[in-house]
C-alpha cells in the first residue's frame, strides 16, 4: 500500500485531552495502519481543563508540529505562565466565556491563524503532503485548511465533530458575526473535497441547512472507543453498586435535575445503603454548586484517560447527559466508550434523538427524559432494581453486543479509505 501523507490540522490535540482532543488522536494514532503517514499541526500550549501527558507516548514517532497564537487561551496560557495565579479559564463564568467567543470573528481562535498558516504551507511542502484535513471545532481551523489548500492546489477535507450552523447552542455577537461565519462556512464547504459529519442526523441537518451541497460530498464517521485499551483492564468488584459520570458538562448539560432526583429517594428512604454516584471531572463553579458532601456522592477531579477507562470498567451503572435542547443530532463521545466497558447505561437524553437510538438497538440501557425529575428518578429506581434482583444480564445484553462498527480502527480504516478516493481522483 502507498504511504502517503496527510496534513491534520487540530487545534485541541494531546497533551490535551477530553471530547474534543481524542478523535483527532485517534485518527492520527490508527492512520498510519492503512497507508497514511498523519503531520499534525496544532497550537503551542494553551489555558485548558484537561491535560493528559501520557497520550503523547501513544504517538511516538509522529511528526507533530506546534505553531503560536494570538488567541485567547494561548494568552491566558503565557500569561500565568509569566505571572503565575488563578485559573482564570477554569474559573470563567459561563457569561463570560460565551462573551469572549462572541466578539471575534469566526470564532476565538482566528489568531492562530498568523502563525499556523505559513507553517501549514512549509509542511506541505517539505514533508510532500497529499492532502489536508482539518478538525472542527475551532471552524479557524478550516479556514486554516482553505488558505493551505489554496496556496499549495492541495485538497482538503473538513472533519465536523460538531456543526457550525445548526450548533444547538451557537450564538453570534451580532448579525455581522453571523453573516461573515455564514459567508465563510459556505466557502469552506464549497471548495472542499468531502465533508465528514460524526452523526447521522448531523449529516441530514447540515443538508438540510447547505442544500447546495452534494450529499455524495458528506460522509459520516461516527466516534468510537479503543478496543485494546478496554482489553488490556480488568474490572475489580467492590461491595457498593456505583453509578458513575466522567467527564465534562457543556452545551447545556447539567446534573442538577439528577442530583435532585437522588436527594428524593434518599430522603424518602427509597435509595438502598451501598449505592454510590461518581462523578469525576473539573467542573465550573455554575456546575460545581450543584454537589454537596452526602454520603452517597463521590466528587473526584479529572481523569487520566487509562485511569478513566479503568474507572468506567470498575463501574456499575454508567450515567450520560445530554440536553433536550435541539440537541437529537448529539452523540456523546463517552457514549462509545460506555459500551466498551459493556455495562449499563442510565441515559438523561433526548428520546428520540440519536443517542437514544443507538442505546435502544443495543438494549444498552435505561433511557429517561432529561428534564423530567419524575422520569429520572424512575430510571434510577428501575436500574437499582435490575441490578439487585441480578437481572442485567438478561435486561441488558451487554456481553455478547457486538460494537465492531464502533471501533477506533475501523472509523480510521473508513477515513483513510475516504483519503485514498480522493487522492485517487
Amino acid at each position: 500500500m502507498n504511504n502517503y501523507r496527510v496534513l491534520v490540522i487540530s487545534y485541541f490535540f494531546p497533551p490535551l485531552s477530553g471530547p474534543g482532543v481524542m478523535r483527532a488522536f485517534n485518527f492520527v494514532k490508527n492512520l498510519g495502519r492503512f497507508g497514511w503517514e498523519p503531520i499534525v499541526l496544532t497550537v503551542k500550549d494553551i489555558e485548558y481543563v484537561a491535560r493528559d501527558e501520557k497520550l503523547l507516548e501513544e504517538l511516538a514517532g509522529i511528526a507533530i508540529y506546534r505553531s503560536g497564537s494570538l488567541d485567547p487561551m494561548r494568552l491566558l496560557h503565557l500569561w500565568r505562565k509569566r505571572m503565575g495565579g488563578r485559573d482564570i479559564y477554569q474559573e470563567a463564568g459561563a457569561v463570560m466565556k460565551k462573551l469572549g467567543r462572541d466578539i471575534f470573528p469566526i470564532d476565538s481562535k482566528l489568531g492562530w491563524l498568523f502563525f499556523a498558516q505559513p507553517l501549514a504551507k512549509r509542511l506541505c511542502r517539505i514533508h510532500n503532503i497529499k492532502i489536508i484535513i482539518a478538525t472542527m471545532s475551532p471552524y479557524s481551523s478550516g479556514v486554516l485548511a482553505y488558505l493551505t489548500a489554496k496556496a499549495t492546489g492541495l485538497p482538503y477535507v473538513l472533519d465536523y465533530r460538531d456543526l457550525w450552523r445548526g450548533k444547538p447552542d451557537i450564538t453570534y455577537g451580532s448579525r455581522w458575526h453571523k453573516k461573515l461565519s455564514v459567508f465563510w462556512e459556505k466557502k469552506l464547504i464549497a471548495k472542499a473535497a468531502a465533508v465528514i459529519q460524526v452523526t447521522q442526523r448531523s449529516a441530514e441537518l447540515f443538508l438540510n441547512i447547505y442544500p447546495q451541497c452534494s450529499s455524495e460530498k458528506v460522509k459520516v464517521i461516527f466516534n468510537g472507543y479503543d478496543a485494546e485499551q478496554f482489553a488490556a483492564v480488568a474490572r475489580n468488584s467492590e461491595p457498593e453498586i456505583k453509578f458513575t459520570f466522567a467527564g465534562h458538562f457543556y452545551g447545556g448539560q447539567s446534573p442538577q435535575l439528577f442530583l435532585k432526583a437522588v436527594q428524593n429517594l434518599y430522603d424518602s428512604g427509597d435509595l438502598p445503603a451501598g449505592v454510590k454516584f461518581s462523578f469525576a471531572g473539573n467542573y465550573t463553579a455554575a456546575i460545581e454548586h450543584y454537589f454537596t458532601d452526602a454520603p452517597y456522592l463521590e466528587r473526584l477531579p479529572y481523569l487520566k484517560y487509562q485511569d478513566y477507562i479503568k474507572k468506567l470498567v470498575d463501574s456499575d451503572v454508567l450515567l450520560l447527559f445530554i440536553s433536550n435542547n435541539n440537541s437529537d443530532m448529539i452523540i456523546a463521545q463517552k457514549l462509545f466508550d460506555y459500551l466498551a466497558a459493556r455495562h449499563p447505561i442510565l441515559a438523561m437524553v433526548p428520546e428520540q434523538g440519536e443517542t437514544a437510538e443507538i442505546i435502544r438497538k443495543y438494549k444498552a440501557g435505561i433511557i429517561c427524559n432529561p428534564d423530567s425529575l419524575e422520569s429520572i428518578r424512575n430510571g434510577i429506581s428501575e436500574m437499582l432494581a435490575i441490578i439487585t434482583k441480578g437481572e442485567v444480564e438478561q435486561k441488558f445484553p451487554l456481553q455478547t453486543n457486538d460494537y465492531g462498527e464502533f471501533q477506533r480502527s475501523r472509523q480510521a480504516e473508513q477515513l483513510s479509505e475516504l483519503l485514498q478516493e480522493i487522492s485517487s481522483g
